[in-house]
């Protein structure tokens, strides 16, 4: 059964096939018979020569005859008005043809105001339109006539000799090849280089000298093979050499016999990307980086490679041609440590060069920490804050604790504010949030409000909450670009006074916070993580300084972020927690005699906030 159903889908394949094709003698026989067609004589420039043509049956109002010189493609047009059952029509001299041979292509047989032109070629074959009506046995071959003399305007077409890539053309772009040409003429006025795509010579025709010249043409990123040249002479008659070794002579297109042997292949191109340029935007991460890049030049690339120097880490970003942000993450980085990061674009030929885009220092999240402990109407809340800092999910969110469980709320608006504690700084008793607009520092709350100070950008740590003048008012510090520490001192309710600089070399830090009073001695107190993850406790004196500096741990620059939980627990000492890379976060509660207790995980999750 199934062998027969294939039979009949070949038969029918068949039939449509045939129903679609033009049928010979479609209808039954030619309007008109040419009976014979012959030409005597040579042209010279004081001889001509004569065509003879008979006809018999309805006669045409027009009759055209083609002769082409089958060397250059020069063609030479004979025409009758009126042309009678028989007759002839004379080929005269003209210095600007060509000497050479004319053989009869085709007849021409037509009336105006009626379709269909009817075509008698020299394969035998009579046309009307594209639809074969019949057939002849004259002998096309036979009529021919030479053509010699005193020529001065030659219409024979240029010929292309030689082409080839000049360097080694390895990126997208401009690409030159130099051509080598034979004319009469000095100068070729336009060169067509085609190596498909639209991908080739373009805009004004800058002309090339005949002999050697050199030709500009632009190509994309990809794998080309070269299609087509075209070289037009001064009275633009084209030759087109085509790859499979065919060469089209002068206006009439005539194809001689002989091949051309120059060697296509060695003018395909396989070609890398430019390197890239692209709008970008970059955060740290704990141990790696954020990007979003918009790239100028989207086609033709397969994907963007982002890699890390030094390391060598790479992130890979599919490629896309809609105008859009594209987002990765550059992992593995070490932290503390400045890295560069450059832009790839990978074509179907291979990788362009890297263009450096920014450079960044892995450093631990800040967007998580805790606040202090607040009465509400009916509990005592203890609740962490987190945010995320990228433009399309930047939302400030407090998790209060309640049966062991974090609910969350958002407090702030959905931009990329960086938040910092700003601890009872508006002295409510209910614990405040700080953004980071750039240079300006507000209450996240009122990101249109009034600045509490300025002075932050650059910043690589805003920290609040703790009293480290020891003058009852709560204070905010930065450390910044330089590494400096600077206290801004508050002054009163949700008021700071001018910053002052307490430290330097604080740039090298993986993480900086105040927990508040950690060693119990009543005074705010800064925690501060190195490279090698020991965390150093810097005891506050109460009078904005330190009263030296003790190691408290290590390890800790494995976490993904450190910082202050306040009195998570609720004993009455500060606290610290941390998130691993994995997002789990896990408690360390003070003993109030700068040290720990024992640590326990208390969430899961939080990597959504690095």
């Amino acid at each position: 059964m199934r062998a027969s159903l294939g039979r009949v889908i070949c038969v029918l394949a068949t039939l449509l096939m045939a129903l679609a094709l033009p049928a010979p003698n479609a209808s039954a026989e030619p309007t008109y018979r040419l009976t014979a067609i012959t030409v005597d004589g040579a042209v010279t420039s004081t001889t001509s020569a004569t065509l003879h043509y008979a006809l018999s049956g309805s006669l045409p109002t027009r009759l055209d005859a083609e002769l082409i010189d089958e060397v250059t493609g020069a063609v030479r047009k004979v025409r009758v008005d009126g042309p009678g059952a028989s007759g002839s029509a004379t080929i005269g001299w003209h210095a600007s043809w060509p000497a050479g041979t004319y053989r009869l292509q085709r007849v021409m047989l037509s009336t105006s105001g009626t379709a269909g032109t009817e075509t008698w070629g020299k394969d035998g074959r009579v046309r009307r339109g594209i639809v074969e009506v019949g057939s002849h046995d004259l002998d096309f071959a036979a009529a021919a006539f030479g053509l010699s003399g005193p020529q001065t305007g030659e219409l024979a077409p240029p010929r292309l000799l030689s082409a080839r890539l000049l360097g080694d053309p390895s990126v997208a772009g401009n690409v030159d090849v130099e051509i080598t040409t034979a004319d009469e003429q000095p100068q070729l006025p336009v060169v067509s280089i085609s190596w498909g795509m639209g991908i080739g010579t373009s805009g004004p025709a800058t002309p090339v000298p005949t002999g050697v010249g050199t030709v500009r043409a632009t190509a994309i990123a990809g794998s080309h093979e070269l299609e087509s040249i075209t070289i037009y002479d001064a009275n633009m008659l084209p030759s087109t050499y085509l790859r499979d070794g065919t060469v089209r002579l002068g206006g009439s297109g005539w194809t001689p016999p002989e091949k051309h042997t120059i060697d296509f292949a060695a003018l395909d191109l396989s070609l890398v990307p430019k390197a890239p340029t692209a709008n970008h935007t970059v955060r740290a991460l704990p141990h790696g980086a954020e990007l979003g890049i918009y790239p100028d030049d989207r086609p033709h690339v397969t994907e963007w490679l982002l890699t890390a120097s030094p390391g060598g880490s790479v992130a890979r970003v599919p490629a896309t041609t809609d105008a859009e942000w594209r987002w990765a993450q550059v992992t593995g980085l070490t932290p503390g440590v400045k890295h560069t990061i450059s832009l790839t674009a990978v074509g179907e030929a291979g990788p362009s060069a890297p263009t450096p885009l920014v450079t960044v220092t892995p450093a631990m999240t800040t967007n998580i920490f805790g606040v202090p402990r607040y009465l509400t109407s009916r509990m005592v809340v203890q609740a962490l804050v987190a945010s995320h800092l990228r433009p399309d999910q930047g939302v400030v969110r407090q998790y209060s604790v309640s049966g062991g469980a974090f609910r969350g709320t958002s407090i702030a608006g959905t931009d990329a504010a960086r938040i910092a504690s700003g601890g009872n700084i508006t002295r409510t008793g209910s614990p405040s949030v700080l953004r980071v607009d750039g240079d300006i520092l507000r209450h996240a709350s009122d990101p249109s409000g009034p600045a509490l100070a300025t002075g932050f950008a650059g910043a690589r740590w805003v920290d609040g909450g703790a009293d480290l003048t020891g003058d009852g008012h709560t204070d905010v510090f930065a450390v910044d670009a330089a590494g400096r520490f600077r206290l801004y001192p508050g002054t009163g309710p949700s008021r700071l006074g001018t910053p002052v600089t307490i430290g330097s070399g604080w740039g090298g830090f993986l993480a900086v916070f105040t927990p508040g009073d950690f060693d119990g001695d009543r005074r705010a107190d800064v925690l501060a993580v190195d490279t090698s993850g020991a965390m150093w406790l810097y005891r506050g004196n109460g009078a904005r300084g330190w009263l030296g500096r003790v190691k408290v741990g290590s390890g800790w620059h494995t976490f993904a972020g450190v910082n202050a939980a306040r009195d998570f627990n609720g004993d009455g000492r500060e606290d610290v927690l941390a998130v691993t890379r994995d997002g789990r976060m896990i408690l360390y509660p003070g003993t109030g005699r700068g040290a720990w207790g024992t640590a326990r995980q208390i969430g899961s999750g939080w990597q959504l906030y690095y």
